[in-house]
């Protein structure tokens, strides 16, 4: 079976709950979200969110809602953070070879980098973020089967618990631009400050590519 990285939210997991987050402290300026004492910044998200379009584009596949992939991106980031966490507490551990070869073997699978590259697109995996993504990948899935395995049903609502407990000793904050954390569907809310530019005016769904 062709190896491809996917994003959790396509995975046979049901959705990450958590707490319901806090707006992040104003002595934290330029945090997009903080999970105990580590910090996800505006920048590293808007770089790889930036990143995702470019492949996109490159790959002749269309933006779309900038916006929504901006909460995606955030709400994988979080969920990351909070599987390492819960990964350590139970044992579980991924190795930089393990990554390794998962990357190569999905690149042979695909067999030019050039289709490779746009499945990373479909999937809304930056570049950059392919070894970071590839072991929460494959934390989720080691994490599954210590908790029962990923094809039984009640897997998920274990999941789900360990992913909240561990949230709720960690604590997790949202800077309010990026909506709330719900339970069930994640970050949500009106992406009101999001899908509007500094000058209030509407931004493109769909970035114009750069001029040759």
């Amino acid at each position: 079976m062709t190896r491809v990285v996917v994003r959790a939210a396509g995975a046979a997991m049901a959705c990450l709950a958590v707490l319901a987050l806090t707006a992040c402290d104003p002595s934290q300026p330029g945090a997009a979200a903080i999970v105990g004492d580590q910090r996800i910044t505006e920048t590293e998200l808007q770089d790889s969110v930036r990143a995702i379009v470019d492949l996109k584009l490159e790959a002749g596949q269309k933006a779309g809602d900038v916006a929504a992939l901006t909460r995606e991106e955030l709400a994988e980031r979080i969920e990351s953070l909070l599987v390492t966490r819960a990964a350590a507490a139970e044992g579980v551990a991924v190795t930089e070879g393990e990554v390794r070869s998962y990357v190569s073997g999905a690149r042979s699978d695909f067999g030019d980098e050039k289709r490779f590259r746009a499945a990373l697109a479909n999937s809304n995996v930056a570049p950059d973020d392919l070894e970071r993504y590839t072991e929460f990948f494959l934390l989720r899935e080691k994490l599954a089967n210590e908790l029962g395995g990923a094809n039984d049903p009640a897997t998920a609502e274990k999941y789900n618990q360990l992913i909240l407990r561990i949230g709720n000793e960690a604590g997790v904050q949202v800077s309010p631009r990026y909506g709330s954390w719900d339970a069930v569907k994640g970050i949500g809310g009106p992406p009101d400050d999001l899908s509007r530019s500094e000058s209030g005016d509407q931004p493109p769904t769909e970035p114009a590519p750069n001029p040759q």
